[in-house]
């Protein structure tokens, strides 16, 4: 893993990163265990890592909202889990503009999570990829298109596609 330009590390709460900017070597963002935050309105581009990026443990409630992420290596949005059963449930993430990126929206291990009225254009294998999600999430409105395997992969995990 590389750097991150905004970090926030192990149980910070209502850590929120309105309205910034970053670009450069590694993530743009990056949450451990940030407890119900806001990513609002970030402008990150042209990165070598991911945009966003929150994993467990207790990533729980954050919203990621209006954000945009363009020319990223990784993917936009990672919302993921090392520890197996912890991930970041009760996710939401709307109305943000992802383009050229690996995956627009990667999805390791969530549950009671929202991906909503997203565009995500020219991610190199999936715009959304529910890796190895569990139950309860929901995908809908989302507007994709130039993925390179498919707009939406859910890789059997039962997730609610509308």
């Amino acid at each position: 893993m590389e750097s991150h330009q905004y970090d926030c590390h192990n149980v910070g709460e209502d850590i929120n990163y309105l309205y910034n900017e970053a670009t450069g070597r590694g993530t743009g963002m990056g949450g451990v265990g940030c407890y119900t935050g806001l990513y609002k309105g970030n402008n990150l581009h042209d990165l070598t890592d991911y945009g966003i990026e929150i994993y467990d443990p207790y990533c729980e409630g954050v919203l990621i909202i209006y954000n945009a992420i363009q020319r990223v290596s990784g993917g936009g949005i990672l919302i993921g889990a090392s520890i197996s059963s912890y991930g970041c449930p009760n996710v939401e993430v709307s109305w943000n503009q992802i383009t050229t990126t690996m995956y627009g929206v990667l999805v390791v291990e969530s549950t009671g999570s929202t991906i909503h009225d997203n565009t995500i254009s020219n991610s190199a294998r999936y715009g959304i990829y529910l890796c190895t999600a569990t139950s309860g999430n929901q995908v809908y409105s989302n507007t994709i298109s130039g993925s390179g395997y498919s707009s939406i992969m859910d890789n059997g995990t039962g997730i609610l596609i509308n």
